[in-house]
């Protein structure tokens, strides 16, 4: 999990974005839900962004699969150049909602600070973050 990646063919990167966009988009919702379970009484504000951060996710989710249908529907190679700046603008808004996610996440964090299952819980959400961010930006230097 914490080798080099090699993105081989820009299917590879846009298949890479599909699943990274899933998880996160999960993520706010099942802290949302532990929470509310846990009684951890998040502030509204809060309980808000993980719903924002939620749909944003969706939707940069569902422009991937857009665009991966496109990129896989095509080879001529100005076309594929296109596509190239568009994926590479699709991991420029995922570290953009990532970085966004990571900070409320610390936020999130300052709740039930006693829980240690809670702390491990948040604590593991955003190890995977900070991976899926190097991971982007390993691949965006490569296309």
């Amino acid at each position: 999990m914490y080798c080099y990646t090699m993105a081989y063919s820009l299917q590879c990167v846009l298949r890479e974005l599909l699943m990274w966009t899933d998880i996160s988009s999960e993520h706010p919702i099942f802290v949302k839900t532990v929470a509310k379970l846990s009684k951890k009484d998040l502030p509204k504000s809060i309980v808000e962004e993980l719903k924002k951060l939620n749909k944003s996710f969706e939707e940069l989710n569902m422009n991937a699969k857009e665009q991966l249908t496109n990129a896989q529907n095509s080879v001529a190679q100005p076309t594929m150049c296109g596509y190239m700046n568009q994926a590479k603008m699709l991991l420029n808004e995922f570290g953009r909602l990532n970085r966004i996610w990571i900070g409320l996440i610390k936020e999130i964090m300052k709740y039930g600070k006693d829980d240690k299952v809670w702390q491990t819980l948040l604590s593991h959400i955003e190890e995977e973050q900070i991976y899926m961010d190097r991971l982007f930006h390993t691949l965006y230097m490569q296309i």
